[in-house]
């Protein structure tokens, strides 16, 4: 785990996206075996509490979460519930599945995307018009960044997130203190 430490404010309150029915957590990443081994531990408590994963993913992860499912001792029904999450690929058009995106009482409805810093820009907005309608949805969406496509905007990216999600599990954003890895 990295921990960036600044005395400059990462200017959180300047929020980019303004949908209160959407909280948003962001992960950096090096290489999709550090991708997976650190988003599946936490989906697996979620699929757990029989939470809804939905993902939009620049390119195919399905063989790096095959490999680190075959390491884990898990239940049959949170395995074979993680191994129907579509980990194709699957481009920011594809909003087909989003008709079933419906909250169940006292269950959440996360939404995973990878992509180049514009694109899960993109991705974001396209979610948040087409839940604005729907009183009653609300989402969690964890964008994830590949730390070599970021350049200098990991401030810009931390201040228009709720939390980071890193190796040690969910975290809150700190003005000073940059969680990353």
């Amino acid at each position: 785990m990295v921990k960036f430490v600044s005395n400059q404010n990462c200017g959180r309150g300047t929020n980019m996206y303004k949908n209160e029915k959407i909280k948003r957590m962001c992960s950096f990443y090096a290489s999709d075996i550090h991708l997976t081994t650190m988003m599946l531990p936490y989906l697996v408590t979620k699929v757990e509490k029989g939470d809804k994963i939905y993902t939009f993913l620049d390119h195919s992860i399905e063989k790096e979460i095959q490999i680190l499912l075959s390491k884990l001792n898990l239940k049959n029904k949170t395995l074979e519930t993680i191994k129907s999450i579509n980990w194709k690929a699957k481009t920011e058009m594809e909003f087909s599945n989003t008709k079933e995106w419906k909250n169940i009482e006292g269950k959440e409805i996360y939404i995973l995307v990878t992509g180049k810093q514009k694109n899960i820009q993109e991705i974001n907005q396209k979610i948040e018009k087409l839940i604005e309608n729907d009183q009653n949805l609300k989402v969690n969406i964890i964008n994830f960044f590949d730390i070599n496509d970021i350049n200098n905007d990991i401030k810009e990216i931390l201040k228009n997130h709720d939390k980071v999600l890193n190796t040690s599990g969910e975290k809150e954003i700190e003005d000073n203190h940059l969680w990353v890895i």
